[in-house]
């Protein structure tokens, strides 16, 4: 990436300054009624003749895509604006190298997009030891992780094309299964006054609703895709019936927050516990409701959601979810990616997450797995990425953590615990075939490891880059 940066900073500094030159040569509101030039005998003056050369096409020999395709800045705009103001200074003074510039470019898109470590360690999500894959990978001609440029199932039109919230909340009431509702790339639909009194987008089963993350577009920028938001701190966006796909939008809820001091009153200040933490509505926020078997959610980003980006409903079964981008959920407590209710199963690959409080969760009741494989943790997590509850979580007298649960080639860049044991499986959990940017010796053993749970095979401390079998 830090190669393509210079080139577009360059780029961007002489299309400014050509703007500048314009307004310059062409001269203000009066140019145009100056009259007949004459000289200071007052005898008029003949301007040479002009001759036109034609500009010639400039090919820059690049097409920047961007590794990571995202519309939701949750970032600190002030800490970017400070970046990118001290590096000018010292680009006007001639005091910054590229190599500094280049870094400090990438200092800035990092903190605008929190993206964490992604940038540090993109060349090391996945370790290759002897002829073995550990960590997050696509093979040559896939996808990327997180979706975006060169995804193949890219829409760009449907039965439905919208880009108002009446044109959206007509298009849904009249969609039937098998047809497709398409919002226009450059469209950003305020859903909030339907979340306000409880309502939501109400995909029937069998309807896709679609846009066109990662297309590019003629100039060869990439596409983020229409984009859906709710300022609302309360309710579900989207529910997804059965056989529902949403692909290639931008899905932002109105909290990113984390809500530390929130959840201490309420469990450690006497306020009540679990009926004063719910007072805050905004825990309770979903990106995408699940409520039928064989939904499929993919190229999507997903952000600012108390609750869950993706939340399956009790009894949901066959969820595909793959190649998105989900962050920013993260109400301490709550604060799910991807979670599954009771009775769920589903397939989370090919994801980027970062900022979330459980990037996987699930209540654990029995029947209830999932399968996590080739997904990236960014760097930062309120808690452990991945989870599974016990027993002593729900109540229920037992210590049941799911069915089944199978998380490989997966890369862990955070800090926190790549999952935490919270009970055992009926039948089985495994971890394997992972990258976690930790050393072993940074977790208790005990959290990872149980009967029917099995850790093997995993890298542990990318410095080192041994197999931890």
């Amino acid at each position: 990436m830090k190669n393509k940066i210079l080139p577009i900073a360059v780029s961007v500094i002489c299309l400014v300054a050509g703007i500048l030159a314009g307004t310059l040569l062409t001269g203000g509101e009066d140019s145009n009624t100056i009259g007949i030039i004459k000289n200071n005998k007052g005898q008029p003056i003949t301007p040479p003749e002009l001759i036109e050369y034609p500009a010639e096409a400039v090919d820059y020999g690049y097409t920047f895509v961007p590794n990571i395709v995202s519309n939701i800045w949750f970032g600190n705009a002030e800490q970017v604006y400070k970046i990118l103001e001290n590096q000018k200074t010292k680009v006007v003074d001639g005091k910054s190298t590229e190599k500094t510039l280049l870094g400090q470019l990438d200092n800035a898109l990092t903190e605008l997009g929190s993206f964490s470590r992604y940038y540090d360690y993109e060349d090391q999500l996945c370790i290759e030891v002897d002829g073995v894959k550990y960590g997050a990978y696509v093979e040559e001609g896939e996808a990327p992780i997180g979706g975006g440029g060169d995804y193949e199932e890219i829409f760009t039109t449907g039965d439905y094309v919208v880009d108002t919230f009446s044109e959206l909340t007509d298009a849904i009431s009249k969609a039937q299964s098998g047809e497709v509702i398409f919002i226009e790339g450059h469209a950003a639909i305020d859903i909030s006054s339907l979340v306000n009194v409880g309502k939501y987008l109400d995909l029937k089963p069998g309807v896709t609703l679609a846009s066109n993350r990662g297309y590019k577009n003629e100039d060869g920028t990439i596409a983020t895709g229409g984009r859906i938001y709710s300022s609302s701190m309360a309710n579900k966006a989207i529910y997804a019936s059965e056989g529902s796909r949403v692909t290639g939008l931008v899905i932002t809820g109105g909290d990113p927050n984390q809500h530390l001091a929130h959840h201490a009153r309420a469990f450690q200040g006497g306020m009540g516990g679990s009926s004063y933490y719910y007072r805050l509505t905004s825990v309770s926020t979903d990106g995408i409701h699940v409520i039928g078997n064989g939904v499929r959610v993919d190229n999507c980003e997903l952000g600012g959601f108390g609750h869950a980006a993706v939340n399956l409903a009790p009894g949901v079964k066959d969820v595909l979810v793959q190649y998105c981008y989900i962050h920013h959920n993260q109400a301490n407590g709550l604060g799910y990616g991807v979670c599954h209710g009771n009775n769920t199963e589903s397939i989370v690959e090919y994801c980027l997450f970062n900022y979330n409080r459980h990037s996987i969760a699930a209540t654990g009741a029995p029947t209830t797995g999932y399968i996590a494989r080739f997904n990236v943790e960014m760097g930062s997590s309120l808690s452990h990425c991945f989870d599974v509850h016990g027993g002593s979580d729900r109540g229920d007298g037992t210590n049941i953590a799911g069915t089944y649960c199978e998380m490989y080639n997966n890369t862990f860049l955070a800090d926190t615990y790549p999952y935490w044991l919270r009970g055992i499986p009926e039948e089985y959990q495994e971890f394997h075939n992972n990258v976690v940017k930790q050393p072993l010796s940074a977790y208790n053993k005990g959290k990872l490891v149980a009967d029917k749970v099995k850790m093997f095979d995993n890298i542990f401390g990318i410095a080192n880059k041994t197999v931890v079998k």
